[in-house]
């Protein structure tokens, strides 16, 4: 029963995160943990979380992004490259105290609809950010989404930018843990379900994502990153 119940939040999961653009991480970080143990959590959920990107992505439109996406996949690769260099130089909770603070300034410009004129390299700067706090986390959806809000992206618009970000991030920092745990053993059976559950989500929140109106991804957003916030800023409480 637990088992059938985890392989349905992970999907859920993967149709959350297809639809609105965040979500996956925070939906089945239990289930991951109860499947397979907090020691492979984190590559596990980023290498779902790249799936769930690449299946997410709008391919008849990914090369009509505006400049600001270009500078955000500059700069999230970028950062990515420099919290692999700095891994282990920095402890855990620098790292999620400054996401914890990224966030909560996210949800209260949000909430008080304040759009910032942010220029295209203050934009790749933030991204450089959010892609060196992504080895540490798997979880830079929140963020991401909150700075493309910020810039006065719908959450129409955010829904679909998002996902070439995600792709890049989770796989670069994929690659990294990969390298850094070299038992974490991807071919087997349960990984495998894994994958057609992510699939099949990820396929599925795309027909939601067209469906949903703007108002209502943008509450799903702002939601799922104030719970996201919480759980990491407990985290850094408790370190």
């Amino acid at each position: 029963m637990l088992l059938t119940v985890s392989f349905i939040s992970i999907f859920l999961g993967a149709c959350l995160q297809s639809s609105i653009g965040i979500g996956f991480s925070i939906i089945a970080v239990p289930s991951i943990i109860f499947l397979f143990g907090i020691d492979i959590a984190i590559p596990l959920l980023l290498a779902l979380n790249f799936i769930v990107s690449l299946f997410s992505i709008d391919y008849r439109n990914i090369l009509k992004r505006d400049k600001l996406i270009i500078y955000a996949i500059f700069g999230c690769s970028i950062g990515v490259i420099l919290g692999i260099w700095l891994y282990g130089s920095l402890s855990e909770k620098q790292i999620l105290t400054l996401i914890s603070v990224l966030m909560l300034s996210g949800i209260l410009t949000v909430l008080t609809d304040i759009q910032l004129k942010i220029s295209p390299w203050v934009f790749a700067v933030l991204f450089f950010v959010i892609g060196v706090s992504a080895v540490w986390t798997a979880v830079p959806g929140p963020l991401m989404a909150f700075a493309l809000l910020a810039s006065g992206k719908s959450a129409d618009e955010v829904s679909v930018s998002i996902q070439p970000l995600a792709l890049i991030v989770y796989g670069l920092s994929l690659l990294f843990h990969l390298n850094l745990n070299p038992n974490f053993d991807l071919n087997n059976s349960e990984f495998y379900i894994l994958i057609i559950m992510v699939i099949a989500g990820a396929i599925l929140g795309q027909r939601f994502r067209i469906k949903m109106s703007n108002k209502i991804k943008s509450r799903a957003i702002i939601t799922l990153s104030t719970v996201s916030a919480m759980i990491i800023f407990t985290r850094v409480l408790n370190l």
